[in-house]
């Protein structure tokens, strides 16, 4: 599965999670707009979460 993430504040670190808060990927992120390739997922939902110095933003993921 590929997500496509723009991200237009500077470094960062994308982080996803299990619904239990289990951390099963992580990545770092430059300026730029990036596609990344996450990790063969069970069916289920997910939480994304995206940080950089200025704000942390999350959003849920359903894989089916």
């Amino acid at each position: 599965m590929k997500i496509n993430i723009r991200n237009s504040k500077g470094d960062s670190i994308l982080r996803l999670f299990t619904q239990e808060g289990k951390i099963i990927f992580q990545k770092g992120l430059s300026l730029n707009q990036q596609t990344i390739e996450l990790p063969a997922l069970s069916k289920g939902s997910y939480f994304i979460r995206l940080y950089n110095n200025k704000s942390i933003l999350t959003t849920r993921l359903e894989k089916r």
